[in-house]
């Protein structure tokens, strides 16, 4: 499963990139891929991945990014405690339901 993180730079999620591949690899998921890029990339990345999460700090552009992909496409808000406290593992589990059960958009 790929996932990708957006923020509004990217350098927030890219710490939180390394806690959630960190987990991934520590229960011995190895087909996981989690990258963090910026906000202003999504439209031209999303269609490489199965599911995005984004940071609470773009949630007032999120039409925006829902205008750039397809009804149907995973994309959820990562929850403010778990963006915060940087919970590789919450955000991971969140992932893998989101794309187990295709909630989407």
């Amino acid at each position: 499963m790929k996932l990708l993180l957006i923020c509004a730079g990217g350098l927030s999620t890219g710490i939180l990139e390394k806690k959630v591949n960190d987990y991934a690899a520590s229960i011995g998921d190895t087909e996981f891929i989690c990258k963090a890029h910026s906000f202003s990339r999504f439209g031209e990345l999303h269609n490489e991945f199965d599911v995005t999460l984004y940071g609470p700090q773009v949630r007032n552009q999120k039409l925006q990014v829902f205008d750039k992909c397809e009804e149907g496409y995973p994309l959820e808000q990562i929850e403010l405690m778990d963006y915060g406290t940087m919970n590789g593992k919450n955000i991971y589990e969140k992932a893998m339901k989101i794309h187990k059960g295709n909630n989407s958009i």
